[in-house]
């Protein structure tokens, strides 16, 4: 987790190299593995490392994945409406499930994994 924001530029790219990709579900995918660190930080500070299941491949596309699901599916509109003032029934169109939500949260997972390499 370097600085978590330098991920969601990511997530907008990747959304413009194929509109079928969900951007809700790209950002939230890019974001949930650093749930984990922030977790981990608050309720065991100095005693675990940094990086465990979310920030790795397996957890990546299996936890991360199905965490980003849900977060974007009940989360991302109230949180999308409550700060941006977004119409929340457009945003729920847009953050149902689906094939295209569910590969996005994937990919999100998976290139937030690959920022976090050099790290």
């Amino acid at each position: 987790m370097p600085i978590t924001p330098l991920h969601y530029p990511v997530a907008w790219g990747l959304s413009k190299l194929d509109k079928r990709l969900n951007l809700p579900g790209l950002i939230v995918g890019s974001f949930i593995p650093d749930i984990e660190v922030l977790f981990l930080r608050f309720f065991f500070s100095g005693v675990l490392p940094d990086h465990l299941v979310l920030h790795s491949l397996v957890g990546a596309f299996t936890l991360g994945t199905i965490i980003s699901i849900f977060a974007t599916i009940y989360l991302y509109p109230i949180l999308t409406t409550f700060f941006f003032h977004l119409d929340r029934a457009k945003i729920k169109e847009v953050c149902r499930l689906s094939p295209a939500l569910v590969l996005s949260c994937m990919l999100g997972n998976l290139f937030h994994i690959f920022l976090d390499i050099p790290m």
